[in-house]
């Protein structure tokens, strides 16, 4: 199962059922707040503040995830973003009061930081897919926006608590979809270990250095007569400091 997740299309799939909750989550509290902020005891002022407390919450949330996930790994946030908004949807849907209708909500506006977070995990794992996976996402949003918009509002007249229960299953779905999927760094991608030389770095390095090589990388080579091949003393020397090069070039820094 882990190797059909890593794969392109795998790797979409689980991403849709991530998708498909922001989009429940963006979608079905527009039809139920009008009811349910009644029965709180909330008028249009006070739903009217709570948008605008989401609205503050999507914009500090936004360029902080994206940050954030870039700095700590794009699955990690996305998992702590995704159990925010299924935490925001439980506590709505559990004990729906003024509190905790502010506090949900301001939950469930990590919904902003999905589709940049799962733009880089799809970039670093399967980037030939890139295009056409967000496209796909793109639309899984789309439909699922609607689709939790008509559900929630079939039930806003008559059960509209009850329909404050429409995204807690997704939530779930999608915590489970986010631990399932791969951290953005494949077997030939692997994150920068300070303190760690490795025989590519030292390649390039001893390149970089053009005709001083030998002193850059502190081996005494000596000089190196004009005609080449003349001073066969040099020459060893050359090879001794080639060999011991090769011999440390995969030990970490400290060890060489």
């Amino acid at each position: 199962m882990t190797n059909a997740i890593n794969r392109g299309r795998g790797l979409i799939a689980v991403m849709i059922l991530i998708v498909v909750c922001s989009g429940v989550v963006q979608g079905y509290l527009t039809p139920l707040l009008p009811v349910v902020g009644a029965h709180v005891g909330l008028g249009g002022v006070g739903q009217n503040n709570l948008y605008l407390l989401s609205q503050i919450a999507f914009t500090v949330l936004t360029p902080l995830l994206s940050r954030w996930g870039d700095m700590w790994g794009h699955r990690r946030l996305l998992l702590v973003a995704v159990t925010m908004v299924a935490a925001g949807s439980l506590l709505i849907a559990a004990r729906p009061t003024a509190a905790t209708l502010a506090v949900g909500m301001v939950l469930q506006s990590a919904v902003v930081g999905f589709f940049p977070l799962l733009a880089g995990i799809l970039r670093s794992r399967s980037p030939e897919h890139g295009r056409i996976g967000m496209s796909v996402l793109v639309g899984a949003l789309l439909l699922s926006i609607g689709t939790g918009g008509f559900v929630a509002g079939t039930l806003s007249d008559q059960h509209a608590l009850a329909g404050l229960w429409t995204a807690v299953p997704f939530g779930a779905l999608a915590v489970a979809a986010a631990i399932a999927l791969p951290s953005q760094y494949g077997p030939a991608r692997r994150p920068f270990q300070p303190g760690r030389r490795t025989a590519a770095d030292v390649r390039a390095r001893r390149a970089d250095a053009g005709p001083d090589r030998g002193r850059f990388l502190g081996l005494d080579v000596g000089p190196v007569p004009a005609g080449g091949g003349g001073d066969g003393g040099a020459a060893g020397r050359l090879g001794t400091g080639r060999a011991a090069l090769v011999a440390s070039a995969g030990r970490p820094a400290d060890a060489a």
